[in-house]
């Protein structure tokens, strides 16, 4: 439990340190559970932001939900 905390806290250091498409690269050879933690614990801006680069198996419910949902209106 200690050493998966430790590899969280680390990834977690190391997507804020890295552009997003750099931190999905890194994020890509983890877990979807270990995904999912990391993008838990970095801002919502960034988390999207880093999950628009993550294969589709990887990225969380919510961040697929937010890409397919049509916003009626029109644009002026």
């Amino acid at each position: 439990m200690q050493e998966s905390q430790e590899r969280l806290s680390d990834l977690v250091r190391a997507v804020r340190a890295r552009v997003p498409m750099d931190a999905a690269t890194l994020l890509s050879a983890e877990s979807p559970d270990m995904v999912a933690a990391v993008l838990e614990q970095v801002s919502p801006a960034l988390a999207s932001a880093i999950a628009e680069h993550l294969p589709e198996d990887l990225r969380p419910a919510s961040a697929q939900l937010a890409q397919n949902v049509d916003i009626p209106g029109t644009v002026a």
